[in-house]
């Protein structure tokens, strides 16, 4: 891996907090193997409107699919027994960090779009507000205070999200090319911790298939920050994931189902 030295104090920080979240006993790179896209390979688009493209995706993994039979409320922070099965600490753990991961890349591509008004932080940003929801759809069903209801955009229970948040946010300042660097690094983290989490789900196949619907929303979103920098005649070096796991993901298809 190429990294650039203006990088390297993000990268450390972003290493940190997804060893924090895994468990300093996992090894990242042990990740990058596990990672599985199904969809077809296909030669990838280098022109301006194709870039502008592949912005544009769907996403069913909302609020419209929790079902309100499934729900139940507790006002304590911890599991209740709602007939779905208990959580481990593992799987409560990851929901949890989940949640405000969702959060942190919603915020970050709010406020770049803010700043540098590209379309593609925007709709990702919007997709991002899906995906919160849908961590959210199953705290409602195994019965999880939300804990970060009341954050304000940029606010974050986790300490180490914080820094990162405001890590993220001196990186992307400089240029429209570094915010989309940005936008790429968080996809990539992305990917990584929620393989790690569906590692660690033991039988509760609706809490795989929303992670799944979230990691098919990471592959997504890299790519669209690649063609990006990409039409701008930047080349994006991968700095988690392995050269194979990156390219398998960047030269295929933009994928369609329950992840955008």
């Amino acid at each position: 891996m190429n990294t650039s030295p203006r990088l390297l104090p993000l990268l450390v920080l972003l290493a940190a907090v997804s060893l924090s979240a895994c468990g300093t006993d996992d090894d990242i790179a042990t990740l990058n193997t596990t990672i599985d896209i199904s969809n077809n390979p296909s030669g990838s688009d280098s022109e301006n409107s194709s870039a502008d493209a592949e912005e544009e995706t769907t996403d069913s993994a909302t609020a419209a699919e929790r079902d309100p039979a499934d729900q139940a409320s507790s006002g304590t922070g911890t599991t209740i027994s709602t007939g779905y099965g208990a959580l481990s600490d593992d799987e409560l753990a990851d929901l949890r960090f989940m949640r405000e991961e969702e959060k942190l890349a919603m915020d970050v591509y709010d406020a770049l779009y803010t700043i540098w008004n590209r379309a593609v932080f925007d709709n990702i940003s919007d997709s991002e507000s899906q995906h919160v929801e849908a961590m959210l759809g199953l705290f409602d069903k195994y019965g999880i205070a939300d804990f970060a209801a009341d954050n304000a955009p940029g606010e974050f229970d986790d300490a180490n999200l914080q820094a990162l948040y405001d890590q993220l946010m001196t990186q992307a300042e400089p240029s429209l090319i570094h915010a989309l660097e940005v936008g790429a690094i968080i996809e990539e983290t992305d990917i990584l911790d929620i393989q790690h989490a569906i590692d660690r789900v033991e039988g509760k196949d609706d809490i795989v298939m929303a992670y799944e619907n979230l990691m098919q929303g990471s592959r997504n979103h890299l790519r669209a920050f690649v063609k990006n920098l990409d039409s701008l005649g930047y080349t994006y070096e991968p700095q988690f994931l392995s050269q194979d796991a990156y390219d398998a993901i960047v030269n295929s298809e933009q994928e369609n189902g329950n992840g955008r």
